[in-house]
């Protein structure tokens, strides 16, 4: 079920510094929002990549068994819990990662040519204790922006937990 969750090979499309690398744009970016936007998506690229492991782990972990003989034993409950625990935590950082990624994508593009003389903006750029807490400071700051048809936050698709 956690592995039907998060389809990881969708964030590759998430390479907004390789689009500006090969234009003249990488040399007006203001260097702390460029290095912001290689920042995250280093931590896309690193979340990706441990989640294809942490499934790996998680299968290994259940050793082929059915998972209610594999967590009968206490042992390998342990172990799967564990892995579960790692796949959360991969997950929630690219989640985190790829929506202030596209926030900033969404911000900028709203902002037509003259984006390249903007500075990073605390509702994106300030690392958050939490996902929740990121998204509450950011989202009054992205529905005042439109790319396309819809606010920046709707483009996030973030709906709240029930």
């Amino acid at each position: 079920m956690v592995e039907r969750d998060v389809e990881v090979q969708a964030f590759e499309i998430l390479n907004l510094s390789r689009d500006f690398e090969a234009s003249f744009v990488v040399n007006e970016l203001n260097p702390m929002l460029w290095f912001n936007i290689v920042r995250d998506e280093s931590e896309i690229k690193y979340a990706t990549t441990q989640l294809a492991l942490d499934y790996k782990d998680l299968q290994d972990a259940i050793g082929g068994e059915s998972i209610e003989i594999a967590i009968a034993n206490p042992e390998k409950e342990r172990k799967i819990k564990q892995e579960v625990l790692d796949i959360f935590y991969d997950a929630d950082l690219l989640r985190q990662r790829s929506r202030r990624l596209l926030g900033r994508a969404c911000w900028l593009f709203s902002e037509g040519r003259s984006f390249v003389n903007l500075g990073p903006v605390n509702e994106i750029e300030a690392d958050a204790r939490s996902h929740q807490e990121w998204i509450d400071r950011s989202k009054p700051f992205l529905t005042q922006l439109a790319s396309g048809s819809g606010d920046c936050f709707k483009l996030l698709q973030f709906s709240p937990a029930s």
